[in-house]
């Protein structure tokens, strides 16, 4: 009787536990299924950020390389048109030399020379040059006169128009004292000594580039085989104090003296050939 009454009593407690730790059990599944779910959520989510990083990455370096290559091939582009410009302002730099960067010659040969005098003056003058004033409007002989000048005299001396003075004093051989002549003429020779102070520029040569005064004149040398003549002319104010072949040898150097080369006192004109 007690052993019956025992059994119903333990077996329906026994049965009530063991349903207890089922739901438990049950619960513990449950809440640990949520922990699962929240890592499994963690794991996407890193996996997410994972993805998206990448190709959060991957456009940037989309956009820098078409940037790059855009500006490699802007950059190529601008290059090549800085070459091309380089390559034409050598081309006209070129031009520009051999064209002697400044005014052409007055003349090649005598042919384009008139002699002008009067009371002050007797000199060679360009085609279209006009005079220089003259203060003086009667005289009782005209300055080339006097000095014994006609249009015979007149040449062509590195590529300028000149009377034609004799200045080369190395064949002077009288004892009197050469005359002080101002700024920018020479003395001129008449027989074995002294003559009137005439421009430089308008003698057939001097004796050398000394005779040239650099403050108003850079000289010239023409080459050739019977010796070195030197001439002075009057300064290029675009080539500075002294002329080089690249700036003023064509306006100096003419045919057949084209040769040109440079020297301190200014271009050298040589033509092999010529007597």
């Amino acid at each position: 009787m007690h052993n019956a009454s025992f059994r119903r009593m333990v077996v329906p407690g026994l049965v009530a536990a063991l349903f207890g730790c089922s739901d438990g059990g049950g619960s513990t599944d449950v809440a640990a299924d949520p922990g699962t779910e929240e890592d499994s959520g963690g794991e996407v989510a890193a996996d997410a950020d994972a993805d998206v990083e990448p190709e959060a990455d991957a456009e940037p370096e989309a956009d820098v390389d078409g940037t790059d290559d855009a500006d490699v091939e802007t950059g190529a582009e601008v290059e090549a048109e800085a070459d091309a410009g380089a390559e034409a302002d050598v081309e006209a730099g070129t031009d520009t030399d051999a064209d002697g960067g400044t005014r052409p010659p007055e003349c090649v040969g005598e042919g384009g020379c008139t002699l002008y005098t009067d009371c002050c003056s007797c000199l060679a003058l360009a085609a279209g040059e006009p005079p220089p004033p003259c203060g003086i409007t009667e005289c009782f002989v005209t300055t080339c006169s006097a000095r014994g000048m006609d249009a015979a005299d007149v040449t062509c001396a590195a590529g300028r128009c000149a009377a034609g003075y004799n200045c080369d004093d190395s064949t002077v051989v009288c004892l009197t004292p050469p005359p002080a002549c101002p700024e920018g003429e020479v003395p001129s020779v008449s027989g074995s000594c002294w003559g009137a102070c005439v421009p430089a520029t308008e003698c057939a040569y001097v004796k050398d580039c000394s005779r040239c005064d650099p403050d108003v004149q850079f000289c010239v040398q023409y080459v050739q085989r019977s010796g070195i003549f030197a001439h002075c002319v009057e300064r290029l104010d675009e080539c500075g104090a002294v002329p080089s072949c690249a700036c003023g040898g064509a306006s100096v150097c003419v045919a057949p003296f084209d040769s040109c080369g440079d020297d301190p006192a200014g271009p050298i004109c040589s033509c092999p050939t010529c007597g």
